[in-house]
């Protein structure tokens, strides 16, 4: 069963980082049966514009390190990580409950806040973010979570980098942003095997 999907135009992706440092690409982000980037209205998907698609990979990538080293603060995405978490929780009434094993991102998104939690005991991530509804023609925000099993979740986000977005990074970014990947990569598959006793099968194309 695939967990995450992420919906872009490709087209859109490759200009943006030919034309403007990969500024204005628009993208849905779903997991599990929610929507938690984006919109789908009235038949149609409307993404969320935002600051560049390997940006959104590259947090994605992080949270997950950080996650699974139980919060090696090498692997945070802002330094103010506990403070953004507090102040997001008071924004957004979400329902943390470890902030310590707990990481703050935006995904790459304009306008978007997300809290990417870690229940080690049910090996679930909890993804908490803001859902816009309108009350009395105003918009407001209520605060969602969705729950998967964090093991699974890992080896989508590795398929998606390695399926759709490897050679385009390669193609435009510079080499030293792609080793930053790589590294990055390499981290997360030994502590996966640290975690879970077995490979992260995945496999770096020359």
């Amino acid at each position: 069963m695939v967990l995450v999907k992420i919906l872009y135009d490709k087209k859109e992706v490759i200009e943006a980082e030919r034309f403007a440092h990969g500024l204005g690409v628009h993208v849905v982000i779903y997991v599990k049966d929610e929507i938690i980037m984006g919109e789908y209205k009235d038949g149609t998907w409307k993404g969320e514009e935002s600051n560049g698609i390997y940006f959104l990979i590259f947090e994605l990538l992080k949270s997950i390190a950080f996650l699974l080293s139980k919060g090696d603060k090498k692997y945070l995405i802002e330094n103010d990580n506990k403070e953004l978490i507090l102040t997001t929780i008071k924004e957004y009434n979400f329902n943390v409950r470890n902030i310590d094993l707990a990481i703050y991102c935006d995904l790459g998104g304009m306008y978007t806040k997300y809290i990417f939690e870690l229940d080690d005991e049910k090996d679930e991530l909890i993804i908490h973010y803001k859902d816009e509804i309108i009350i009395n023609d105003r918009i407001a925000y209520k605060a969602k979570n969705v729950k998967v099993p964090f093991k699974p979740f890992i080896k989508d986000i590795f398929n998606i980098y390695l399926d759709e977005f490897l050679e385009m990074h390669k193609m435009f970014w510079s080499v030293e942003s792609y080793q930053m990947f790589i590294d990055l990569i390499n981290d997360i598959k030994r502590l996966y095997k640290e975690r879970y006793g077995e490979e992260l099968e995945f496999e770096i194309p020359e």
